[in-house]
């Protein structure tokens, strides 16, 4: 009686461990509570932006002397990242974005994510996390700005930098959008003491009448689809056609403004 009785208990706890486990792996549910009484939700989150962060300087290091001389250098956050970097020369672009980084993780890291080649010019999208994440105010932004823009200039007295200025996420909060422009302002003022270009990005028709991010040019909740970077594109051709050349696009893709399909877009 006693084996048959701990012979149920055994099966009981086997039982048991293995729902916990598929809960886990969120098979079942209620693995995001269950990891949550683990370590909580937030630390394990910059725990995990941390580790990727780690792992993109990582790879930005072991690629430092890949890169031809006069390639264009993008810096900055997600949006850096999710460029559509097909839509150009093979090589010409440089990707140096890091999902979810703020703009001190940037500025401590940037020198480090340069080529050995001398680059042909820098695009930077500077605050966005902190905006969206940090909750940083206008002016709190703008003085990172201004300390970032200035080790750029200080750097590279004569390189062509822009600098996209950020735009809203879908269904803003209430206020959002005037501390969105507040803080594109700010950015935009430290641009300008620098001798850098800025390009305003929050503006119909990427956005809607109330302010945020509209739904036709967005991928999700944050980012802009194709259809928001190709008219990024095109108000950077009205801002400089000088930068199109730069970036060299490939005959036929929605970068090629001159072509049929692309005007179509």
């Amino acid at each position: 009686m006693r084996a048959r009785v701990l012979g149920w208990g055994l099966a009981g706890l086997a039982g048991l461990l293995t729902t916990l486990w598929l809960s886990w792996i969120d098979v079942l549910p209620g693995g995001w509570t269950l990891r949550g009484w683990v370590e909580p939700h937030e630390q394990r989150a910059e725990r995990a932006r941390l580790a990727y962060e780690a792992e993109r300087r990582a790879e930005f290091a072991e690629q430092r002397e890949a890169a031809a001389p006069g390639v264009i250098f993008f810096g900055g956050s997600s949006t850096i990242e999710r460029f559509p970097y097909d839509w150009f020369e093979a090589d010409r672009l440089l990707n140096r974005g890091i999902n979810d980084e703020p703009l001190e993780h940037f500025a401590a890291r940037w020198e480090a994510s340069l080529p050995t080649a001398p680059i042909g010019g820098a695009i930077l999208y500077l605050g966005s996390v902190d905006f969206r994440r940090l909750l940083a105010t206008p002016e709190q932004i703008g003085e990172r700005a201004r300390a970032l823009l200035a080790a750029w200039r200080s750097r590279f007295p004569e390189l062509p930098i822009l600098v996209l200025g950020i735009y809203p996420e879908q269904d803003m909060p209430e206020g959002w959008a005037q501390r969105l422009r507040e803080t594109n302002q700010a950015i935009q003022a430290e641009c300008a003491a620098v001798q850098a270009d800025f390009l305003d990005l929050a503006r119909p028709p990427l956005v809607n009448e109330r302010g945020d991010l509209h739904p036709a040019y967005a991928a999700d909740f944050w980012h802009m689809n194709r259809a928001g970077y190709a008219q990024a594109l095109r108000w950077l051709a009205d801002l400089d056609p000088a930068w199109l050349e730069r970036l060299r696009p490939l005959p036929g893709s929605p970068a090629d403004l001159g072509s049929a399909d692309a005007t179509q877009r």
